[in-house]
């Protein structure tokens, strides 16, 4: 039985807490798993793990075919099979928004996708943004030129929202540029100099 004062220990003496600390890892390391999970456990080792399609999928205008399992999240896909690293992924939960892609133009988290999903499909990434190896597209040099990033994690999930946001409203208010923004996390920027860099796109491109 664990000791009733363990809630409390922050009110207890050292040698209480040390106490109850220890009776709390003994009742813990003699915890069976409950038959329900253990249930749970063996269906899920009996699902086959070589359920695999082959696919298609346009990205930043090249054609790719891979073979790959059912399971494989879209995020997976672009970057290990493709190699392009430069959609990131954060949360894995679809809350922060930096694995964000283009799916048939529209902003599409890669994270909550699944790559047989992306079969037949174009998608665009960070790397399709720039005009050529020397040349950044309008966004890009925005974000460059009023300091909008800072560690740069986030900054392929926003270009990409922004890049479909700015293709649908060419000349956004701060506020609407604001609520675009609104599914995307940044740490480190406060995020001023993002809108400014958006406000100061002049061509979409």
């Amino acid at each position: 039985m664990l000791c009733k004062d363990f809630s409390l220990r922050f009110e207890m003496t050292d040698v209480t807490q040390k106490r109850c600390f220890v009776l709390f890892v003994i009742k813990m390391s003699q915890t069976t798993c409950p038959p329900k999970l253990l249930q749970i456990q063996n269906l899920k080792s009996k699902i086959p793990m070589s359920d695999l399609h082959t696919i298609t999928a346009t990205v930043n205008g090249k054609s790719y075919t891979r073979t790959i399992e059912s399971r494989m999240l879209l995020s997976d896909f672009i970057r290990h099979e493709l190699g392009l690293t430069g959609t990131h992924v954060g949360c894995e939960y679809g809350v922060c928004g930096a694995c964000t892609i283009l799916y048939d133009n529209h902003p599409t988290r890669s994270c909550l996708t699944l790559a047989v999903q992306a079969n037949g499909h174009r998608l665009e990434t960070v790397e399709g943004l720039a005009v050529s190896p020397t040349q950044l597209h309008p966004l890009q040099q925005a974000f460059h030129e009023a300091h909008g990033l800072q560690c740069g994690y986030c900054t392929p999930g926003i270009l990409m929202t922004m890049k479909a946001f700015l293709a649908e409203n060419p000349h956004p208010s701060e506020a609407e540029v604001r609520e675009a923004l609104s599914g995307n996390l940044c740490r480190c920027t406060g995020y001023q100099h993002i809108v400014d860099a958006v406000l100061n796109v002049k061509d979409e491109g």
